[in-house]
């Protein structure tokens, strides 16, 4: 089976069928089948709760490193993939200070998205050096998390600069 998603080119979701088609695709239509025969499909995303979070998350997630400049400062590239990943069925966009631009760039691509994600980041890599320890410090590296993903919240904030021993 070879899956052309339509995210390169901006077509409809195909996949082309051998034998058999994967789980998560739609049944032939009657009487299609053989080798290269082109059938649409639909996305099968599996949802779980986080934890105790009663957040319900989809088991694949977007992770803001590969939205940074590390994946070329392409913010327009950048966009294409989020929303696709939205598209079939993602709803969980994990970032983190120190995934350089991340949160910055997914405050630009997600802004003005109707549907329903949920958005985690995490305490720390900012300002540096960075004391997780300081209160100050802790506030601020938050603050500036939801100014740059231009958000009054985040749904999960985890720590990522646990206290080190001295």
């Amino acid at each position: 089976i070879v899956v052309d998603d339509g995210s390169c080119d901006g077509t409809a979701g195909r996949v082309a069928v051998d034998e058999t088609l994967a789980p998560g695709y739609t049944s032939l239509p009657d009487g299609a089948s053989g080798p290269g025969y082109l059938a649409e499909w639909e996305p099968n995303m599996e949802y779980r709760v986080l934890g105790r979070t009663g957040l319900e998350v989809s088991l694949l997630s977007i992770g803001g490193l590969f939205v940074s400049k590390i994946a070329g400062d392409d913010v327009e590239r950048a966009r294409r993939a989020v929303h696709r990943a939205l598209e079939l069925g993602v709803n969980y966009v994990d970032t983190a200070p120190s995934y350089l631009n991340s949160e910055e760039v997914l405050g630009k691509v997600l802004a003005g998205v109707p549907q329903p994600y949920v958005i985690s980041t995490k305490l720390g890599g900012r300002p540096l050096p960075f004391d997780a320890r300081n209160l100050d410090q802790l506030k601020y590296s938050f603050e500036e998390s939801l100014r740059l993903l231009g958000r009054d919240y985040v749904d999960l904030l985890m720590i990522h600069e646990p206290d080190r021993p001295d």
